[in-house]
């Protein structure tokens, strides 16, 4: 796990090509999932399916590079409404698609994942700067 929070997402593990901002607030990325990738080594041998924990890793490095925030500045500080709809097998093309909203203190991204027009999986992350986690001992 990086210090960020969620899994780091170097070379192999990192799935997306390109972080696209169609529109103010909106960030949008394809993700292909490659039969060879790492994500799904174990992830059931013989009945491979990504993880859950691979969709929002790619979720969080999509809204960190989208916004091109710098490495270390900002940590996750949370995971909400998280909903997977459907098992995706190797091969599967997704879109995935962010409305960031920034509030005081923090950064709020609600994804999206879809293949075909089906809804993939959902939910929101939230980064907080890398000095606010309240793991602080506060006196």
């Amino acid at each position: 796990m990086s210090q960020e929070g969620l899994p780091a997402a170097p070379d192999a593990w990192s799935l997306l090509a390109e972080v696209r901002e169609p529109a103010p607030g909106r960030l949008e990325a394809e993700v292909r999932l490659p039969p060879d990738s790492p994500w799904f080594e174990g992830h059931f041998p013989g009945n491979p399916i990504f993880p859950g924990l691979g969709l929002l890793a790619l979720a969080d490095e999509a809204l960190r590079r989208g916004l091109g925030l710098a490495p270390g500045a900002w940590v996750l500080g949370g995971v909400k409404r998280v909903r997977f709809r459907k098992a995706l097998r190797p091969g599967a093309v997704l879109g995935l698609r962010l409305r960031v909203t920034r509030g005081e203190g923090s950064i709020r991204g609600e994804f999206e994942f879809v293949e075909g027009g089906d809804d993939v999986g959902r939910g929101v992350l939230e980064l907080v700067p890398a000095g606010l986690t309240g793991s602080e001992d506060s006196g």
